[in-house]
């Protein structure tokens, strides 16, 4: 997760969500995201962000968050992409995101994995060794 806002924004070079707390904040309808911000926000004794829009697309989120003051949450990799066309940068903060998440995969002990479902299983595992 990324938490970006449009280029600009008074509070683009911030490095502490103590300057966000003031602002709207808005999120792509992934609720893990809002999970993720309002624990930093709880981490620095502040009360959670003012959650005002839930987009069901990010091509709208991009659209809103270019043209105002609020700030977002995107997945990094899309931001990486390049799919803001540098509408949006990323506020690099000092916090850490540090709301985990936990992923279970569950396979049925008598049936063999089809090669996607095997290749999804080795991606899981790989990225959650990478991370941990």
């Amino acid at each position: 997760m990324a938490i970006v806002v449009r280029r600009g924004h008074p509070q683009a070079k911030a490095r502490s969500v103590t300057a966000l707390a003031d602002y709207a904040w808005m999120t792509a309808g992934l609720s893990s995201e809002r999970v993720i911000v309002d624990e930093m926000f709880r981490i620095a004794n502040l009360r959670p962000p003012r959650w005002r829009i839930r987009c069901e697309s990010i091509s709208a989120l991009i659209a809103v968050a270019a043209r105002t003051d609020m700030i977002a949450t995107i997945p990094k990799p899309l931001i990486e992409l390049g799919i803001a066309g540098g509408l949006l940068e990323i506020v690099r903060l000092r916090e850490k995101k540090s709301a985990a998440s936990e992923v279970y995969l569950f396979t049925k002990r008598d049936s063999q994995l089809t090669a996607a479902a095997a290749i999804l299983a080795k991606l899981l595992e790989d990225e959650g060794k990478r991370i941990r």
